[in-house]
């Protein structure tokens, strides 16, 4: 299979994807209308079902038909890992910040928070950790970096990288989150195309997203986050009494993460010095990258798509 059909077939397998996922949306809100709609568990329910059940293993079904050739396998030590994982929260932090800045922008701003952030704010099912931390790292690790990169990297490793990183941006179709997912999933795509193991990347998804609920779980515990920023945008008056110990909470666990970014920092620099790339067997010219992997009908129409929800959701 030539590389404009493999990356043809690949973006295909996203379009597909993508399309279950509406599919699946109109097909669950038809067999149970608005009955369950205010259900924190039913919320996730429905995530697992549409996006872990259906749509992504079709995504995965469809990439089978791609010839794979897996990258050499290799070892990372606890050390390496650690280094990786760290160095992904400078990037996350830049791609998030950068998110929110045009949110606001966009939306005049009327919206600081990402929708994602909203839900696991607001929603305290157990099932929401069961979804951001188990099957969401396995199921997205699955289909943007190991059956992804495993079709694409025997036409090049920074282009197979740079599109599994692309995609997976893309893939979240909300301005807040596209810049940080894509930036997480250079690191995770570079880690799995250096060692060939998919449990590296599943293991630093975990981690992240981890992290990331926990902050969220501690912060709606403490401290409306809504409620706070609003007063402060509409000029209201707060009882800084009553928010003097969640301030404190919160003021801590920032402490905390600012010091998981700057050693992150130091560790991105080490990572970025030591960045090397094997030559493929059939490896793409400068020139013939844009048109096979960006130009395709496959990606302009998964680009496309995701764009186009991406406006629909800044729109509310």
């Amino acid at each position: 299979m030539t590389a404009k059909k493999t990356y043809l077939l690949s973006s295909l397998s996203l379009v597909v994807t993508v399309l279950l996922v509406l599919a699946s949306k109109y097909a669950l809100r038809f067999a149970f209308g608005n009955a369950y709609a205010d259900s924190d568990h039913f919320v996730w329910i429905k995530q697992i079902i549409i996006m872990y059940l259906v749509a992504i293993p079709a995504g995965i079904g469809v990439m089978c038909f791609i010839p794979r050739s897996a990258p050499e396998k290799h070892t990372l030590k606890f050390a390496e890992f650690i280094r990786f994982t760290l160095a992904c929260y400078p990037l996350i932090v830049a791609g998030s910040l950068l998110g929110k800045i045009l949110t606001v922008i966009f939306t005049l701003g009327k919206s600081l928070l990402d929708p994602m952030q909203e839900l696991m704010l607001e929603n305290g099912s157990p099932l929401m950790y069961l979804t951001t931390i188990i099957l969401a790292p396995v199921c997205e690790e699955l289909l943007f970096r190991k059956f992804l990169i495993d079709g694409t990297v025997r036409y090049g490793e920074k282009a197979a990288i740079l599109f599994s990183a692309v995609t997976f941006g893309l893939f979240h179709a909300n301005l807040s989150q596209i810049f940080y997912a894509a930036a997480a999933g250079l690191v995770f795509a570079y880690v799995y195309a250096r060692t060939g193991k998919i449990r590296y990347t599943i293991f630093m998804h975990m981690i992240i997203n981890a992290i990331g609920s926990l902050s969220s779980f501690i912060l709606s515990r403490t401290v409306n986050v809504k409620e706070l920023i609003s007063a402060i945008l509409n000029g209201g008056r707060l009882e800084l009494s009553s928010y003097a110990v969640p301030m404190l909470i919160a003021f801590s666990l920032s402490a905390v993460l600012s010091a998981v970014i700057a050693v992150g920092v130091v560790m991105l620099v080490k990572t970025l010095r030591r960045l090397k790339f094997e030559r493929a067997e059939y490896e793409l010219q400068k020139g013939e990258i844009i048109n096979t992997v960006y130009l395709n009908v496959g990606f302009i129409v998964f680009s496309a798509y995701c764009l186009i929800k991406t406006v629909i959701n800044l729109m509310g």
